[in-house]
């Protein structure tokens, strides 16, 4: 969805690198929660801020190891179990 020419609500996402987003926006930014897939399968499904992951996630890797917890600014932050 669009707002003043921004993308704000829900919505689908795909990149040029085969990359794909699907969840919440804010004005123009990937925030809230949401889902993103990278091309080698691996996952990451929680919350955004600002385009990059901020709050509660889980991240699933293409070889199958998972963390869960919390990240900020896309990086594993504070409690979370690998």
């Amino acid at each position: 969805m669009y707002r003043d020419g921004k993308k704000d609500g829900e919505g689908t996402l795909n990149f040029a690198d085969g990359s794909i987003y699907t969840g919440n926006f804010v004005n123009n930014e990937i925030s809230g929660t949401g889902k993103y897939i990278w091309p080698d399968g691996k996952t990451y499904d929680g919350e955004w801020k600002a385009n990059k992951m901020h709050g509660r996630g889980e991240i699933i890797w293409s070889d199958g190891k998972r963390y869960e917890g919390f990240f900020m600014n896309d990086m594993r932050h504070g409690e979370g179990r690998f």
